[in-house]
Order: structure tokens, then sequence, then C-alpha cells
């Protein structure tokens, strides 16, 4: 992988040991994902911080690690893709689409769960259910919602946020639909 700039310029490279199928990204992390497994890397910190020349060559690399999908990601560990082993986990429900925020990360798998991650600490933050298997997701700027593409090209949406009557607390996949949808768009300032 090739991290560029705004104007193309290389700024940065990895090699990772899983076969990219999603891409997607933030201001903070870059997140890659096969079938199975998911690779994230904190490219960037949040908060930007004067420091020694030895520290900047340290921590440039940034945190990255990767994990099986039905794993959950342990926070303190470390990627190294020498020692790095793909688990011998099967699974029958695929990865099927992956979308990034600016404080979480979801993965949709075939079956129509999405499993929404927090950033920058990678915790397991919630599993949610939709009625369709997404193609594409792709979250608001303030990560509250996000759009769903299904195979059949459909497009919905799912708060969540909402708490109305009968709700289980895990938000809402809503009821309104587009069909023929390829790609969708959101604002970056306006959720």
């Amino acid at each position: 992988m090739v991290l560029c700039n705004a104007v193309g310029c290389p700024i940065e490279s990895k090699t990772i040991t899983i076969e990219p199928k999603f891409v997607t990204m933030n201001k903070t992390h870059l997140i890659v994902a096969s079938e199975e497994v998911v690779y994230y890397w904190q490219y960037r910190s949040n908060h930007s911080k004067l420091v020694t020349l030895e520290q900047q060559k340290k921590s440039k690399s940034g945190k990255e690690n990767a994990f099986h999908i039905e794993e959950i990601p342990k926070a303190d560990a470390i990627y190294d893709k020498s020692k790095w082993i793909k688990p011998d986990i099967l699974t029958q429900d695929l990865i099927s689409s992956i979308a990034a925020g600016p404080d979480s990360f979801i993965v949709g798998r075939m079956s129509g769960q999405v499993i929404k991650y927090s950033l920058p600490y990678i915790q397991l933050e919630n599993k949610l259910m939709l009625r369709c298997r997404p193609q594409q997701l792709q979250m608001n700027c303030d990560s509250t919602k996000f759009s769903i593409i299904d195979i059949n090209g459909i497009l919905s949406f799912y708060d969540m946020l909402d708490t109305s009557e009968g709700n289980t607390g895990t938000g809402t996949h809503l009821p309104t639909e587009r069909k023929e949808v390829w790609s969708l768009v959101w604002s970056s300032d306006n959720p």
C-alpha cells in the first residue's frame, strides 16, 4: 500500500499479508479488509505535538494491527507481518463492505450484520442487523448514520441514534429506499 498526499506524492508505504478487497480511510486511519481479515493502520495522530527527531522516527510508522472478523481485536497488539498468521477460524459469513467515519468504522457482512468499531482504540461497539446484504456502506460526517447499497442496487439508510418506541437501542434501518443506485457521497460538513 502506498499512502499519498492530496497532490499524489507518496508519503509512506506498507506491505501487508492480506489480499485487499475493501479499502476505506478517514483523517487518521486506513482500514483494509479481505473476505475474513481486517487490517487497520493509524497513519496520523489526532493530537499533534512537538517531539524530538528520534521520537518522530519511532512513531512515524503509526499503530497497525490485523484481526480476524470472528475475533475481538486486541487494542495493545502490534502487527508484525512476518509473524502474523491467519488464525484457523473458518467463517461462512464473509465481509462484503467497510466504511469509516471520524470516530468509528463499520464492517458489513454477507448475512446483513454490521459490526461497529470505535477509533482510535479499535474496540467493538455494537452489532447491528440489516434487512439486506450490503454491497457498499458509507458513513456520514459525524458517524451517526450510514447508507447501504445492497446487492440489488437498492439504497437505504441506518440511523444509529434512533430511540423511537420499540427500538432496542441499537438504531433503526430506516424504511426509505431508492432503486437503481450505484454510489452515494455524504456531505463533509452536514450530517
